[in-house]
């Protein structure tokens, strides 16, 4: 999976997602955001069994469609160091 997106606009959508992300939980995948790219968009959806939370179409520049199952918490600390564009 590859692709290109504004770093805000995925911060934005990785955060209310990671709303429905257990802390602590027996199944470790109940701890990650699940990130789809294909097409020109890329989803983002969080769940935790009980409340499910999924992202508007986000456009990107996908140039490889793919999935990936991420910890959310080290997501959200990845997007927030990465460095915001400047005109």
């Amino acid at each position: 999976m590859k692709f290109s997106v504004d770093r805000d606009t995925l911060l934005n959508s990785v955060e209310v997602a990671s709303r429905a992300v257990t802390g602590r939980t027996a199944q470790q995948i109940l701890e990650c955001i699940l990130i789809k790219a294909d097409g020109e968009c890329l989803r983002v959806y969080g769940n935790d069994l009980e409340l499910g939370i999924e992202s508007a179409d986000i456009e990107a520049a996908v140039e490889e469609a793919g999935a990936i199952a991420v910890d959310a918490k080290i997501l959200l600390d990845i997007i927030r160091k990465m460095p915001t564009q400047q005109s």
